[in-house]
C-alpha cells in the first residue's frame, strides 16, 4: 500500500459551477481515448444521492460505457451487485474500464466502498463536510 501511495499523483482544478460538467465530460473523454484498457477505471464522488443518480444516467445517455452507480437508498444486495459489476468491468468490445458514481458516504460505514484498483478519482461537487 505504501508503494502504491507513493505512485499516486494528486491534482486539482477549481472550476466555475456553470463549467463543471463540461470539464468532467472532457476529462472522461480524454481518459477513454488515452487509455482504453480494463484498468482505466475511475470513481466520481457527488455531494448527494440525487446528484449521483442524475449524473450517472446522464453519462450513460452520453454513451459512456460501463457507468455504474451506488448510493445509500439502494438495498445492500443491489449496492454490492452494482459494485461487483464495476469491479469486473472492462475488456470486451467497448472502451474498457468503467465509471463508478457514488455520493459522499462519510458517516455511513455500512455502505463503505470496498477496496478497488482504479486509475483516477474525481470529487465532482464539494462534499458536505470537508473533514
Amino acid at each position: 500500500d505504501q508503494q502504491q501511495q507513493q505512485q499516486q499523483q494528486h491534482r486539482y482544478i477549481t472550476v466555475e459551477e456553470e463549467h463543471r460538467f463540461l470539464v468532467l465530460y472532457t476529462f472522461l473523454k480524454l481518459q477513454a481515448a488515452a487509455a482504453p484498457t480494463p484498468i482505466n477505471k475511475g470513481i466520481i464522488f457527488f455531494s448527494t444521492t440525487e446528484s449521483t443518480r442524475y449524473h450517472a444516467k446522464l453519462l450513460q445517455r452520453l454513451q459512456f460505457e460501463n457507468v455504474h452507480y451506488v448510493h445509500d437508498k439502494q438495498g445492500k444486495e443491489r449496492f454490492l451487485d452494482e459494485f461487483l459489476q464495476f469491479s469486473k468491468s472492462g475488456g470486451g468490445g467497448g472502451n474498457g474500464g468503467g465509471i463508478l458514481c457514488v455520493p459522499d458516504f462519510r458517516g455511513n460505514d455500512s455502505l463503505a466502498i470496498p477496496h478497488v484498483t482504479c486509475s483516477w478519482i474525481v470529487q465532482f461537487e464539494p462534499c458536505a463536510d470537508p473533514r
